[in-house]
């Protein structure tokens, strides 16, 4: 059953009339969550009401592809006759952005089959994630879904060898590491980025779900130890388990910030296809892990934004936490405004997503000692001096923050001057 066409369960869906009207939501976006939600002849009049009040389509459009869920929006009005209320211009072009974005995905899902080949044939297990293979398992139709790129799952010792098994098939890295150093980023990091350029595709190589230096302290050999076999595109490839992808797409949502709707969306419709999904597991395990707090942010968003099940027993815990309540308000509002945080808020709200106060200081911590791609790409250490590595980060850091102090004291001095100018003009 898809949340697209699923009954709302008890729970009320923050998109309906009278959520809308408290929350100050702006209509595009309440008419974005109405056709992402649950179906019903409810929301199909409130819709019909949103098309009518005079929306601007050009910031509908947008706001439905920054979100990701342009498929949605023309599902829904499509399949009820509502896309006569939409301007014809408008309409046609969300058509064609439809039918484009399935094109895309046709072509992504032909290159995962085979990569997913490929790997096999090279006796390296991967797992399809997030992507074309969410847009099957969980929506059921490549239509569905926007996909910009691929993402494979690899464990983290095959990481070098499915490298390989890429660059065989015209993958190029985005970033070219030297042996020693590429050691040290499959070590710390957890992703590796490629493009193809006939046909043009993006793909991530993931060994981990964040890098180390988030504290996320994910046992990914317990979620290879769980995976199940499942076919994609005709191929036989393995999934991980439901409750491990709820856990993991929940960690991917906070480490964006919660910033786009599609990915509460596939949050909410794995929970609706996960009947047996055992809850007080899954929460006890994250409370174990130190990611309590991220788990009930991704579930109460889905819950609220789109009437997803969730167990009294969360939701009362959710409403106990009152920092996990002010970071929901504030995801909405951002989902709501199609906000993308600056650096500075962004590492705010990852930080206050975090309910155990070592985990935020190892957070900290290994922001500011774990080197990245620019530290690793300044100089090719030998291995014994590997150890140099934290500190070249350390100094680039404080170099961006001198940067950044300096530019806003700049602001600042333009802002009093200007300030200081219209003081002086007459009245």
């Amino acid at each position: 059953m898809s949340v697209l066409s699923a009954p709302a369960s008890g729970a009320v869906a923050r998109g309906d009339s009278a959520a809308a009207s408290e929350s100050g939501w702006r209509r595009e976006f309440d008419l974005l969550v109405l056709c992402a939600g649950p179906g019903g002849e409810s929301n199909r009049e409130r819709i019909a009401r949103l098309l009518e009040s005079g929306l601007d389509w050009t910031r509908l459009l947008a706001s439905a592809d920054h979100h990701g869920v342009m498929p949605f929006l023309y599902q829904r009005l499509a399949e009820s006759d509502l896309w006569r209320l939409a301007p014809p211009e408008s309409w046609r072009l969300l058509e064609r952005q439809f039918h484009a974005n399935l094109k895309h995905n046709l072509l992504l899902m032909g290159q995962l089959t085979s990569l997913l080949r490929a790997l096999d044939e090279a006796g390296i297990p991967a797992v399809a994630f997030k992507g074309p293979a969410l847009a099957t398992a969980m929506w059921g139709s490549l239509a569905l879904r926007q996909c910009t790129d691929l993402d494979l799952m690899v464990q983290r010792q095959h990481a070098r060898g499915a490298l390989a098994v890429l660059r065989g098939l015209d993958y190029q890295v985005a970033v070219t590491l030297s042996s020693p150093v590429l050691d040290e980023h499959i070590r710390v990091a957890s992703e590796m980025q490629f493009r193809k350029a006939s046909p043009e595709v993006l793909l991530e190589l993931q060994w981990d779900i964040a890098p180390r230096c988030f504290a996320v302290d994910l046992d990914m050999d317990e979620f290879w130890s769980r995976t199940t076999a499942t076919k994609l595109g005709g191929v036989s490839t393995i999934a991980f388990a439901q409750d491990d992808l709820v856990l993991a797409l929940c960690v991917h949502g906070w480490k964006h910030a919660w910033s786009r709707l599609i990915w509460v969306c596939d949050i909410a419709q794995l929970v609706v296809k996960s009947r047996g999904l055992d809850w007080q597991r899954l929460h006890g395990r994250a409370r174990e892990l130190g990611l309590e707090r991220i788990l009930l942010l991704g579930a109460t968003l889905a819950h609220e934004l789109l009437a997803s099940p969730l167990p009294e027993a969360l939701r009362k815990r959710a409403q106990q936490d009152a920092d996990l309540r002010r970071l929901l308000d504030e995801a909405l509002l951002g989902l709501s405004e199609d906000r993308v945080a600056d650096y500075r808020d962004w590492h705010a709200f990852l930080l206050r997503a975090r309910e155990r106060r070592r985990d935020r200081m190892r957070h900290v911590a290994g922001f500011v000692m774990t080197p990245g791609v620019p530290e690793l790409t300044a100089v090719s250490l030998p291995r014994a001096f590997h150890f140099l590595y934290p500190i070249l980060r350390i100094f680039r850091l404080a170099g961006m923050a001198r940067r950044i102090q300096l530019k806003s004291r700049e602001t600042l001095a333009t802002r009093s001057s200007a300030s200081c100018s219209l003081a002086k003009r007459p009245g």
